[in-house]
C-alpha cells in the first residue's frame, strides 16, 4: 500500500457484509462490544464505519482490536498489519557529528515504546519521538480542513489542562490518545497528590474550561466541540483527583459547553442530553448561579424542540433558584428574562416578550459587556420582537444599536444581529442596505459554521431576498455567489 493513498479495505467491509448488518448495525454491535456504556454511543456509529471502510481514516489500537474481537479475525485478516518500509536514516545535521549520528523517524507503535521506557533516553529523543505520534494524530484535524491557526487555538486551551494533569501522572498521559480516554484508563493509584498540586490542577482545569467558553464565541462550531470533547476526557481522567465540588463544577462548565455546540449543529437531543448532564453537576456542586446557567441552556434546547412549557418551566426554576437579587446575579437574571421574552416570541406572544425585555431593562446599567449577557443581548432580543411583530423600522433601529455594541469577534451574537437585520431591510424593500448586511455576515457565518445558523440565512436568501426581490439580477447573482462561498448552505434555489 502506498504512503500517503488510502485504499479501501475490502477485507473489513466483506466481514461486515458476510453478516448482513448495515453500517449503523456494525456500529451499535461495536459499540456493544466495547462496553464503553450508553453515554458514549456517539462515539462509533455508521460513518466512522464507513470511513474504516474506504481507507480515509484508520482505526487505532484500540478499535482494531474490537473489530478482531467482533469479526473473529485476526488483525492482519482483517488488513490492518501493513508491510513497512525500512527507516529511512535522515542525517542530524548537513556536516554529521560523529557524536550525535543520525536520526530516524519512528513509528506510532515506536514512539509510544520511547516515550514510556526508563528516562534514560536523550531528551531530543522522547520529544522527537512524542511529537512524529502526535504529528499523525493531528493529520485527522487537515482532513477536516482545520487551518493551522484552528488547531494551535485549540491546543492552546486544551494543553492548560494537559500540562498540569501530566505533572502529576506522566506516564499514564503518555499512553493516552483518543482510544485510551475512551477505554477509561485510571490514573494510577497510590501516589500522593498534594494539597499544591490539587490547587494548581483545580486551577487550570478551570482557566482551560474559561478559555474553551470564550472559544465558543470566538471560533467556529466544529472546533468548539472537539476541545469540548477533549476538556471532558481530562476531566473524567482527573476525575479522582478533583474536590467534589470543583469536579462538579467542571463537569458543569464542559457538559454545557458540549451541549451549546451540539445545539448549534441541531442536534438538540444530544444537546438535551448534555445540558441535563451540567444541570445534576450543578445541582451537586450547590451553586446557585451554575444551576440557573444549566437552566438556561436546557430552556434554549427545548425551544429549539418545541417543547415551550418545559423550557419556561427551566427559566422560572432558575428564577427562584436565584433568589432574593443580588450583585453577582444581576446578569444571570436579566438573560432570564431575556430568555423568557425570546419564547414568548416564539409562541407570538409579543405583549408578553415586551413585559419581559421591559423587566430586564433596569438591570443592563449594572452590567459590563460580556458574551453572556449585556445591552447588546437586550438590543439583539428588542430588534427581534420588532421585526416578528412586524415594526421594521423599530426592528432595524434596535439591531444597529446592538451591531454597533457587539465586538464583531463575537461570532455566534454577531450571526444573530446581522441576518434579522438584513432581513428587517429586505422587508422595508432596502435592498442595496440589506445586500450589504448580508455581505457583512459571510465572514462570520464563514467561521462559525454552525448548521442552524447557516439554515436561517438560507431562509433569508430564499424568502426574503429572492421573495421580495424575485426578478432582480443582482440579488440572483449574490445568492450564487454565496452560495459558492459557502457550500455548506442547504440549495436555495
Amino acid at each position: 500500500m502506498k504512503t500517503g493513498a488510502r485504499q479501501p479495505n475490502h477485507l473489513l467491509r466483506h466481514e461486515r457484509e458476510l453478516r448482513g448488518w448495515s453500517l449503523e448495525q456494525a456500529a451499535e454491535e461495536l459499540h456493544q462490544l466495547s462496553g464503553l456504556g450508553a453515554s458514549k454511543r456517539g462515539i462509533i456509529n455508521g460513518k466512522m464505519i464507513s470511513r474504516w471502510e474506504l481507507g480515509q481514516h484508520r482505526p487505532n489500537r484500540f478499535w482494531q482490536e474490537q473489530l478482531s474481537q467482533l469479526y473473529g479475525k485476526s488483525r492482519e485478516a482483517l488488513g490492518f498489519i501493513e508491510p513497512l518500509p525500512p527507516p529511512e536514516r535522515i542525517p542530524a545535521r548537513t556536516t554529521p557529528d560523529p557524536q550525535l549520528g543520525t536520526v530516524s523517524l519512528p513509528t506510532p507503535q515506536e514512539a509510544i515504546s520511547l516515550l514510556l521506557e526508563a528516562s534514560e533516553r536523550r531528551p531530543e529523543e522522547l520529544l522527537g519521538a512524542w511529537l512524529a505520534l502526535r504529528a499523525t494524530d493531528l493529520a485527522l484535524l487537515f482532513q477536516e480542513r482545520w487551518s493551522v491557526e484552528d488547531i494551535l487555538t485549540s491546543l492552546r486551551v486544551v494543553l492548560k489542562g494537559v500540562q498540569v494533569l501530566s505533572n502529576i501522572s506522566r506516564r499514564t498521559l503518555l499512553q493516552l490518545g483518543a482510544a485510551a480516554f475512551l477505554s477509561g484508563i485510571p490514573l494510577p493509584e497510590g501516589r500522593h497528590v498534594s494539597a499544591e498540586e490539587r490547587l494548581e490542577l483545580h486551577q487550570t482545569l478551570g482557566e482551560s474550561i474559561a478559555a474553551g467558553w470564550q472559544l465558543f464565541h470566538t471560533a467556529g462550531n466544529a472546533q468548539v466541540l472537539v476541545v469540548g470533547q477533549a476538556q471532558l476526557a481530562l476531566v473524567q481522567q482527573a476525575h479522582a483527583l478533583l474536590y467534589p465540588q470543583v469536579r462538579a463544577l467542571c463537569y458543569t462548565g464542559v457538559y454545557n459547553l458540549i451541549g451549546r455546540a451540539r445545539h448549534l449543529q441541531e442536534h438538540y437531543d444530544e444537546a438535551l442530553q448534555a445540558h441535563r448532564s451540567a444541570h445534576i453537576a450543578a445541582l451537586g456542586a450547590g451553586d446557585p448561579l451554575q444551576v440557573a446557567q444549566s437552566l438556561i441552556c436546557l430552556a434554549d434546547t427545548y425551544q429549539a424542540l418545541g417543547r415551550y412549557p418545559e423550557a419556561i418551566q427551566s427559566i422560572e426554576e432558575a428564577l427562584r433558584t436565584l433568589g432574593h437579587i443580588n450583585k453577582e446575579h444581576v446578569r444571570t437574571r436579566a438573560h432570564l428574562l431575556g430568555c423568557w421574552a425570546d419564547y414568548a416570541m416564539t409562541l407570538e406572544d409579543y405583549e408578553g416578550a415586551q413585559r419581559k425585555l421591559e423587566e430586564a431593562a433596569p438591570y443592563l446599567e449594572l452590567i459590563t459587556p460580556k458574551e453572556e449577557f449585556d445591552r447588546a443581548s437586550w438590543l439583539q432580543l428588542a430588534g427581534k420582537r420588532a421585526l416578528m411583530s412586524g415594526d421594521y423600522h423599530q426592528a432595524t433601529h434596535y439591531l444597529e444599536e446592538a451591531l454597533a455594541a457587539n465586538p464583531p469577534q463575537w461570532l455566534v451574537r454577531q450571526a444573530g444581529i446581522l441576518i434579522p437585520l438584513a432581513i428587517a431591510y429586505a422587508r422595508r424593500r432596502e435592498r442595496d442596505v440589506s445586500l450589504q448586511v448580508a455581505r457583512q455576515a459571510l465572514p462570520a457565518l464563514s467561521a462559525l459554521n454552525a448548521p442552524m445558523t447557516n439554515a436561517q440565512f438560507a431562509d433569508f436568501l430564499r424568502q426574503d431576498l429572492l421573495g421580495h426581490f424575485p426578478h432582480d439580477t443582482s440579488i440572483r447573482t449574490f445568492v450564487s455567489e454565496t452560495q459558492r462561498q459557502l457550500p455548506q448552505l442547504a440549495p436555495v434555489v
